[in-house]
């Protein structure tokens, strides 16, 4: 369980850079006067829940097919290996509109990931899913309360492209977790081994 909220954390981190920070972005540094700007942060928030719908369909059916363990474990890694580089590749484009849609697609990968962490956590957490569902929850929102600070010093220092990059690194650590993950195994309660 805390290895899925500690690889929850991180997909948030790039969740929560979005949220915060993509608009200003893109009027700062894109050039986008606020109406444009406006209509195209709401992109990712659309294209986002297509990822959605479509993570926890993938991964329902390898659930299905594989077992929990496999079948939460790969779109989580593919989601989460996808949004390092695409988040990685849409902070470089020199053209804003292929930023946009790079970053958009990003988003999306973020938002695949979801079904795996839930379900995941609804099999790990077994008769005590609620209680699991709500340390996953405070985990992802933890990452708020780090990422939103974090990107106008990393900004600041090193400028966007770094701070917008360094989503990528918590992807690529959130996918390195889910190595570890058995969404197989049940929590269990002392009164459970006797």
């Amino acid at each position: 369980m805390l290895l899925l909220t500690l690889s929850y954390m991180c997909t948030n981190m790039v969740f929560y850079i979005f949220f915060s920070w993509f608009f200003i972005y893109l009027v700062d540094v894109r050039g986008f006067d606020a109406l444009e700007g406006g209509f195209l942060a709401s992109l990712p928030w659309i294209v986002g829940a297509v990822g959605a719908t479509a993570g926890g369909e993938v991964c329902d059916r390898l659930c299905k097919r594989l077992g929990p363990r496999w079948g939460c474990r790969i779109p989580g890694i593919a989601g989460l290996l996808a949004v390092a580089v695409l988040l990685f590749f849409g902070a470089a484009a020199p053209n804003a509109y292929l930023a946009i849609a790079l970053l958009s697609l990003c988003f999306a990968g973020t938002k695949f990931t979801g079904g795996a962490y839930w379900e995941g956590t609804t099999y790990v957490g077994g008769r005590y899913a609620t209680a699991a569902c709500g340390v996953l929850n405070t985990g992802g929102n933890f990452a708020g309360i780090l990422a939103t600070p974090m990107v106008p010093l990393l900004k600041d220092e090193f400028g966007w492209f770094v701070a917008l990059a360094s989503g990528s690194v918590f992807a690529v650590i959130g996918a390195v977790l889910w190595l570890f993950i058995r969404a197989d195994r049940v929590i269990l309660d002392v009164s459970d081994a006797r």
